[in-house]
């Protein structure tokens, strides 16, 4: 019996001794194959970083070429290459693991060099090149652009030399005492020291998004206005809403300072300056259809006008869920004025306005709006369409551009030879082309994009 207990016991020894050699040998694996990652997750982010410190440097050389350009064909080319090394440089910067720092100044300083250069390469077609202010920003550009490839190239150099570790992107150093030693500072570090140290990017002065204009812009319907108070905030955007039980929510501040307030699920926005109803959201089920899009139109139009919304022309509408997202414009001496938006949410069910979004409205529209004179007329700007198109209706409009200045247009609305929609805008002071859009048009509605 003693021998059989024996025998037993060298059994479970020798069993516990090959499972621990087995997860020995899987626990190896899985370290080696751990390493393994992390040394193709180092290469990926090693060549992402060289990626990135290369494109910096197209854009240098492509904008000191585009700085001595003299021609409308040169300037076109060398923007346009400026313009795609951006491209090029925020998709590798897109590639690198920077979660946790904040590259908004070099992110941005690459994104607005490119959409500036793109902006002068579009106005260079139109046979003009650089003013003086243009050239002293594109010089501008220049300097800060040396300045970045020198301080990443310096970067590069500390990497290869291992003086900096991709691997501790996400750690700080460690103490000495741990390490017996000085740390390597992370990749990420680096990044950050250059970002606190960024140069000021010069005001970029353009038809554009990135514009000084744009960031600065003043609000023309509400510019001089007095500010409500809560209390006055509440009621208006009681009598707007027909909402009695709403509760305030404080104050919003940013670009357009608000007064917020909600009502169960429903929410509304009221401007602190001028008392201007920018958002009401009311999220409230709408179970049935029972009126036409035609109706549903009406409706929107008569709650607009009831609210001192005068002149307002619906362009595209889309159902979706028993309800319709219009757009209005505002109609001024028969031209449409895109710039002064406002969409509408309608209920299918009772034509009850479930959603008001009133921004671009306020930002752009003004009672002293001057139409400029038509220099290029219908017949003229038609010419100006492609052949295989054909024109199905004209009318006049203003139109924003990139930059939020606005454009007055012959709009066109076209066919193809396959039977599908365009909108063409014809510039009415220059004759040249401003904006293309494709009209998708179904049962629900039309979209244009």
């Amino acid at each position: 019996m003693l021998h059989i207990k024996k025998r037993v016991y060298i059994r479970l020894i020798s069993f516990f001794a090959a499972a621990l050699l087995t997860l020995g040998g899987f626990t190896a694996r899985a370290l080696a194959e751990a390493e393994h990652q992390k040394y193709l997750l180092e290469v990926r982010y090693r060549h992402a970083f060289a990626e990135f410190v290369n494109s910096v440097g197209d854009i240098d050389n492509s904008l000191q070429k585009s700085l001595y350009a003299a021609t409308p064909p040169m300037v076109v080319s060398a923007c346009a290459d400026v313009y795609g090394k951006t491209t090029a440089a925020l998709t590798a910067l897109g590639n690198l693991p920077f979660s946790d720092y904040q590259l908004e100044n070099l992110a941005a300083f690459i994104t607005k060099t490119g959409d500036y250069s793109f902006t002068l390469a579009k106005n260079s077609c139109a046979e003009s090149i650089y003013s003086d202010e243009q050239r002293e920003t594109l010089r501008l550009l220049c300097e800060i652009s040396a300045q970045l490839h020198g301080n990443l190239r310096g970067v590069e150099r500390e990497l290869s030399d291992g003086v900096i570790s991709v691997r501790e992107l996400r750690e700080t150093n460690r103490k000495l005492d741990e390490v017996g030693g000085t740390a390597p500072t992370s990749l990420g570090e680096s990044f950050a020291a250059i970002e606190s140290e960024f140069p000021e990017v010069p005001a970029l002065v353009y038809d554009g998004p990135f514009s000084q204009s744009v960031l600065t812009c003043v609000p023309k319907w509400i510019d001089g206005a007095a500010e409500v108070s809560e209390n006055e905030a509440m009621e208006i955007a009681r009598e707007f809403t027909g909402l009695r039980n709403l509760q305030s929510e404080g104050r919003r501040e940013g670009n357009l300072p608000a007064w917020y307030f909600t009502a169960g699920d429903a929410a509304v926005t009221v401007s602190v300056q001028g008392g201007k109803i920018l958002q009401l959201r009311d999220p409230r089920s709408v179970r049935e259809t029972l009126l036409s899009a035609d109706d549903a139109i009406a409706a929107g139009k008569t709650f607009l006008e009831d609210r001192g919304y005068p002149s307002m022309r619906e362009s595209y509408y889309i159902k979706a869920d028993n309800t319709l997202l219009i757009n209005y414009a505002f109609a001024q001496d028969g031209v449409i004025c895109y710039p002064d938006l406002i969409k509408l949410t309608v209920a299918l069910d009772d034509g009850s306005i479930i959603g008001f979004e009133g921004v671009g409205y306020v930002m752009n529209h003004t009672d002293s709006r001057e139409l400029p004179a038509i220099s290029v007329d219908e017949t003229s700007a038609a010419s100006k369409l492609s052949k295989d198109l054909r024109v199905l209706s004209h009318g006049p409009a203003i139109i924003p551009s990139y930059g939020g200045q606005e454009r007055f247009v012959h709009e066109f609305k076209c066919e193809n030879s396959a039977g599908r929609h365009y909108i063409v805008c014809v510039n009415a002071e220059t004759g040249h082309e401003e904006k293309i859009l494709i009209l998708l048009e179904d049962e629900n509605g039309t979209l244009a994009i």
